[in-house]
C-alpha cells in the first residue's frame, strides 16, 4: 500500500451494528449506530470507509508477476480458495507489493460480501456522502506499525466487535481476526494462538488506539483509523457490476478509439489512392520519353566499347612488338652467365619469333652436357636441345665444337596467330 500523505479526511469504521467515526480535526474518535447518526459530525461529504474485521476479510498470497489486470483475472479464479466466500456474490480489490521471489509477487487481497457492500453504499447515499475509498479497517494497522518502526509486529486495538489483532509482516498486514476481550492472563496466549495460525513466526506487540495489551513491546495512543486518513490507499472495494461497467465502457472508448482510427486510416488511403491515380498518367509518359533516352544510351554505350575491345587488342599487338617479355640484350647476358669453366660461347643467333642459336666450344663433352643441363634448368628457356657436339683439335688441342637452340619463353613475333587483333 502506498504511503504518500494526503490531506487527512474523516474514516469511518462501519459494521452492521454501528459505526465508529475518526475527526482527523479533534483526534477523537465518535461511535453511532448508523452513517446517518454521524452526518452532523462530519465536516463535508467525503470519508474513507473502512469496513470492520467480521464484515470484511484481508490475506496476503503469492500471485504471478505480471500486470494488474492479468493478475485479476487470476485472482478472480481462485477468490473461492482464499476467503470462505462465493466467488459470484464478492467484491474484490488487491495491491501488488515489491516483495518478490520464485513463488511470484506478494499481493495483499482485500473481499467484502456484495451484499455488505450493497448496504455499506445505499447508507452513504441516504446520509449524502461519498467515499474517497473503501477498504478494510485492518489496512490501518499495517501503516501504524510502519510509522513506529516495526515490519513485523501484532496490533491490538479494541473495537466495537471485541478485541481487534491485525499481524503485520514485512510491512504488509498478513491476516486480520476479532476475538472476544480476553482477561489479562489470556491475552498472550490469543496473540500466540494468532501468530500460529496465520504461520508467522512471534513478532513484537503494539497496543493501538490507547488499548494497554499485556506485554505489550510498544503503545500509541493513535487508532489504526487515523493512519488510514492521510494515507494513499491502493484498495477500493467495488461491487462486481459497477467494475465490470467500468471495464466495458474502458472497452468501448477503445473501440470507439480503434473505429475512429480504422475510420481515418481508410480516408488517408483513399487520398493517397486518389493522388497516385492523378499522377500515374504523367509517371507513363515520363518513363516511356526515359526508357527511349536510356535505350539509346545504352546502344552508343556497346558501339564505344566494342570499340575500346578492338583498340585493347591491336595495343596489346604492340606492347608485344615494341615491349616483349624478355629483352635479347638480357637474354644474351643468362647465356653468357651460365656457360661452365672450360667452355666458350663462340656466336649466338638471337631473332624475335625464333628460337635462339647458340654456338661455342669445350674442352670436354662433360662443359657441353652441364652446358645444357643449365639452360634447360632456367626458366626463362624451353625446349632446349643440343644439335651437335663434334670433337677437333685447334693448335693441337682436343675440343669439342657444339650447337644448340633453345626457346626463349615470351619471345612473340609480331604476327603471330595468339596476338592478331
Amino acid at each position: 500500500m502506498s504511503r504518500n500523505d494526503h490531506p487527512p479526511i474523516p474514516v469511518v469504521e462501519w459494521s452492521p451494528t454501528g459505526v465508529v467515526l475518526f475527526d482527523p480535526a479533534s483526534q477523537k474518535l465518535i461511535q453511532a449506530d448508523s452513517l446517518a447518526g454521524l452526518r452532523s459530525k462530519i465536516e463535508g461529504d467525503e470519508i474513507v470507509v473502512a469496513l470492520s474485521r467480521r464484515s470484511s476479510f484481508v490475506r496476503t498470497t503469492r500471485l504471478p508477476d505480471a500486470s494488474k489486470s492479468e493478475v485479476q483475472k487470476i485472482l478472480n479464479l481462485q477468490v473461492g480458495t482464499l476467503f470462505p466466500v462465493n466467488p459470484a456474490e464478492t467484491a474484490v480489490d488487491f495491491f501488488l507489493t515489491d516483495n518478490r521471489n520464485g513463488e511470484g509477487r506478494l499481493a495483499v487481497v482485500a473481499a467484502v460480501k456484495s451484499d455488505t457492500l450493497k448496504t455499506v453504499l445505499a447508507e452513504l447515499q441516504a446520509s449524502g456522502l461519498k467515499s474517497r475509498a473503501i477498504v478494510p479497517a485492518a489496512l490501518g494497522s499495517a501503516l501504524l506499525a510502519g510509522s513506529l518502526g516495526f515490519r513485523d509486529a501484532a496490533v491490538l486495538h479494541e473495537t466495537p466487535e471485541g478485541l481487534a489483532i491485525d499481524l503485520v509482516e514485512e510491512g504488509e498486514l498478513k491476516a486480520a481476526r476479532v476475538v472476544p476481550m480476553p482477561g489479562g492472563s489470556q491475552m498472550p496466549a490469543e496473540v500466540a494462538r494468532s501468530f500460529a495460525s496465520a504461520k508467522m513466526n512471534p513478532a513484537p506487540v503494539i497496543g493501538a488506539g490507547g488499548f494497554v495489551a499485556a506485554k505489550a513491546d510498544a503503545d500509541d495512543p493513535r487508532s489504526p483509523l487515523a493512519a488510514l486518513s492521510g494515507a494513499s490507499l491502493a484498495i477500493n472495494l467495488e461491487p462486481p457490476d459497477v467494475v465490470a461497467r467500468r471495464a466495458y465502457s474502458k472497452s468501448k472508448r477503445f473501440q470507439r478509439v480503434a473505429i475512429w482510427l480504422w475510420v481515418a486510416t481508410i480516408m488517408l488511403a483513399a487520398v493517397i489512392f486518389d493522388e497516385r491515380l492523378t499522377k500515374q498518367a504523367d509517371v507513363k509518359s515520363g518513363e516511356a520519353k526515359w526508357t527511349k533516352i536510356l535505350t539509346a544510351k545504352r546502344q552508343t554505350q556497346s558501339q564505344a566499347q566494342s570499340r575500346l575491345t578492338d583498340i585493347q587488342k591491336v595495343a596489346t599487338v604492340l606492347d608485344l612488338g615494341f615491349e616483349p617479355r624478355q629483352r635479347l640484350v638480357d637474354v644474351a647476358a643468362i647465356v653468357t652467365k651460365l656457360t661452365p669453366e672450360g667452355l666458350w660461347v663462340t656466336g649466338m643467333t638471337l631473332e624475335r619469333g625464333k628460337p635462339a642459336t647458340i654456338r661455342g666450344t669445350s674442352l670436354t663433352g662433360e662443359s657441353v652436357t652441364n652446358y645444357l643441363e643449365q639452360l634447360s634448368a632456367n626458366p626463362r628457356f624451353r625446349d632446349v636441345k643440343l644439335i651437335f657436339a663434334n670433337n677437333g683439335q685447334i693448335e693441337k688441342t682436343s675440343v669439342v665444337q657444339f650447337s644448340m637452340t633453345l626457346h626463349i619463353v615470351g619471345n612473340f613475333s609480331l604476327d603471330s596467330e595468339d596476338f592478331k587483333p
